[in-house]
């Protein structure tokens, strides 16, 4: 079974500043992915059903978009 999840993150290419700012943009997106994927990857995903998947998800998204 396939299970397809989108998680919005800012385009880091279209951000506008000096290469300070934009450096900083990148790492800070960087570590928006990186802690997605941490996030999805320790999902206990055998043992949860599917409308819990689908939960487990939705907050890994959620978390993401308080965060931008």
């Amino acid at each position: 079974m396939a299970w397809v999840a989108h998680w919005s993150f800012p385009d880091p290419a279209k951000f506008e500043g000096p290469e300070d700012e934009t450096r900083k943009f990148f790492t800070t997106v960087y570590g928006q992915i990186a802690n997605a994927l941490t996030a999805f990857a320790t999902l206990p995903i055998e043992s949860l059903d599917k409308n819990e998947l689908k939960q487990k998800l939705a907050e890994i998204g959620d978390a993401i978009s308080q965060r931008t």
